[in-house]
């Protein structure tokens, strides 16, 4: 940074300072996710992803042009598009759980990820941290996604397609998928690579990801994978051009019943709507700290490191029929009150990300100090590395310096 960028950081906890930047720009298009993406894991360069999501958000998504499962899910060297992938992946070495992917197809029914995979160019892809949109070359179809915190939206624009399709993508056979036809749902659960610290514990629940997908219309057709990588292939009566297709996502750790109480995260708004919000939501947490000086270019690295800062730990709590803060316990206690966070290793973040979210987010990292306790009344330690139960790496004792500050 040069001397002539100046950083006010104000301390504030009950309102924003500026949502935009110099000129009127909106703080959240400054915030740039492909920076970190063009990724070479043997000298740990970039390993990033564009991580679509709410500050803090439970559920994350990001384009996949890489298989699941192996750590690196999206380089910016690819040049096919998978799906778009729902993540709770907080490093590629700590790797994904809970996870699957949607995949917007035409023509052949085409399931696994080499046969749906599709030409994609980055001069069609945007990105912010409230929004991802791709155009699909060889399907001439765009797929988009904004998210809430537990839920999002999915906008497909089809072309003129006898036989528009739609393809869910569980990742293995530990997991259900159900598709209800004419009322255009498909729900179930996926357990995709969840690790628990000990695996012979007898209390010990398997830990799901309870997901809905509902369209804005039925299904002609449905064909189903139930091998070693379950999910669903569905169809829709032919589109004409331009034609577009909502699909409205929840997804909980808890039960599917849950799935419908964090369904109305989107209210009855539309894929717009849910934009704004996301927007706005983003607007008033970057806006926190304001900047002023510097060139636009320092400004927009600031503002992605920002975005990045505010993505992790991830909320593992959801609310109750009584709106009440509840959460799965990771560590086989059931269904537990308050708040819970996770997938961040305090032994990096203690220097830091929690000192930052402590002075600008006081409310979030009192939030994370009381999921701290959650984790320590259910497992018996304070966390180190819990993704979402502990990975048992990492030493010492780092979550108390962050609780005495």
């Amino acid at each position: 940074m040069t001397g002539r960028f100046v950083l006010s950081a104000l301390v504030v906890a009950q309102a924003a300072v500026s949502v935009q930047a110099e000129g009127g720009t909106d703080l959240v298009d400054l915030a740039l996710p492909f920076v970190g993406t063009d990724n070479t894991r043997e000298v740990s360069h970039g390993n990033l992803y564009p991580c679509i999501s709410r500050p803090w958000g439970m559920h994350a998504w990001t384009p996949q042009t890489r298989s699941a499962g192996q750590g690196w899910l999206y380089d910016w060297k690819d040049q096919k598009f998978l799906g778009l992938h729902q993540t709770h992946q907080p490093s590629p070495w700590i790797g994904d759980y809970g996870q699957f992917t949607v995949m917007a197809t035409t023509g052949d029914v085409r399931f696994s990820e080499e046969e749906r995979a599709c030409w994609f160019s980055h001069k069609t892809e945007l990105a912010t941290p409230a929004q991802y949109k791709v155009y699909l070359a060889e399907y001439d179809t765009w797929m988009e996604v904004a998210p809430t915190d537990r839920a999002a939206m999915i906008r497909v624009t089809y072309p003129k397609a006898d036989s528009p399709r739609f393809v869910f993508d569980a990742l293995d056979g530990d997991a259900e998928v159900n598709v209800d036809r004419e009322l255009g749902r498909i729900f179930g659960y996926t357990t995709r690579r969840f690790v628990r610290w000990n695996e012979s514990a007898e209390n010990r629940t398997k830990f799901r990801n309870w997901f809905v997908i509902q369209s804005d219309r039925p299904f002609t057709e449905v064909h189903l994978e139930s091998g070693e990588r379950k999910g669903a292939v569905v169809t829709f009566a032919p589109t004409k051009k331009n034609e577009q297709v909502s699909f409205r996502v929840a997804s909980s750790f808890i039960d599917l019943g849950q799935t419908e109480r964090n369904l109305q995260e989107l209210s009855s708004g539309d894929f717009d709507s849910v934009l704004q919000e996301g927007r706005r939501v983003w607007n008033e947490n970057l806006g926190r700290i304001s900047v002023t000086g510097g060139s636009a270019d320092e400004r927009r690295m600031f503002y992605t490191c920002l975005y990045r800062s505010l993505l992790l730990p991830r909320k593992l709590h959801e609310l109750d029929a009584g709106g009440r803060p509840v959460h799965q316990s990771p560590y086989g206690k059931g269904v537990c009150p308050g708040v819970y966070y996770a997938d961040t290793g305090y032994w990096d973040a203690f220097r830091a990300l929690c000192p930052l979210l402590n002075l600008v987010y006081p409310e979030t990292g009192r939030d994370i100090i009381a999921g701290m306790d959650a984790c320590l009344a259910e497992s018996g330690w304070l966390p180190e590395w819990a993704s979402p139960d502990h990975r048992a790496c990492m030493i010492g004792q780092n979550a108390a310096s962050i609780v005495a500050d």
